[in-house]
């Protein structure tokens, strides 16, 4: 559940480096752009009628094309974005995101949230050819997950429980390893939770015996 070795915490370069760090240009155009629109002065209000969740996506995908310069083209950061934003330095981004393994998906999404970013930081400049290389990705695209195969929910069920009566065959450790996985993948079929709130349960705080039964809460544990 950790993530492997790039979860969470784990691996800098996959980090997105957050507004509050990016250059002070480019900051000070964004905040810009999310203050109320003004007809006298159009640097001012591109974002303002954005979506809050819009607005960060964006932050957060083009802080990790300032993370991705931070460490393979650290020079780039000294430049204005309109001239930092090239055709060459986004073929060489698309080209690191998909050496570590991110999917087409990610890199479409990525190159979307560039582009709307560098939309504010110059209106005035064609951005074109990031829509061209998102067309090169999105002509190879395939799908992460073989949909084929998805289980459904009670084979999920019966999986887990099999295991789980299975267990009390083997010895020693095995037994509490086989009857934890039939657990959680039953738990998974009936509750289907985030890997992290998975991880993060802790018996007895927010899953709670009650009358026969269990409850999982997530938050501030309930009071009886």
């Amino acid at each position: 559940m950790s993530g492997g070795p790039y979860g969470r915490g784990k691996a800098p370069e996959r980090e997105c480096l957050k507004l509050p760090f990016w250059p002070s240009e480019d900051r000070r155009r964004w905040e810009l752009a999310l203050e109320p629109e003004d007809y006298f002065d159009d640097s001012k209000g591109a974002r303002a009628k954005y979506s809050h969740t819009s607005n960060e996506k964006a932050v957060k995908g083009y802080g990790r094309f300032l993370t991705y310069l931070h460490h393979d083209d650290r020079e780039a950061l000294k430049l204005l974005p309109e001239d930092r934003i090239t055709p060459e330095r986004v073929k060489a981004y698309i080209g690191h995101l998909q050496g570590i393994g991110n999917s087409t998906q990610t890199l479409l999404s990525r190159l979307q949230e560039l582009q709307e970013v560098a939309k504010v930081m110059d209106p005035d400049k064609d951005w074109s050819f990031i829509n061209e290389r998102a067309s090169r990705v999105r002509a190879r695209h395939k799908p992460v997950r073989n949909k084929k195969d998805i289980k459904l929910s009670d084979e999920l069920l019966a999986l887990g429980l099999k295991l789980m009566t299975q267990a009390s065959a083997f010895e020693g450790l095995e037994v509490a390893i086989r009857f934890r996985d039939g657990l959680t993948i039953a738990f998974l079929a009936l509750i289907p939770v985030r890997r992290r709130n998975l991880a993060d349960l802790i018996l007895g705080e927010n899953l709670i015996a009650i009358d026969g039964g269990w409850l999982v809460t997530y938050g501030n544990p309930p009071v009886f």
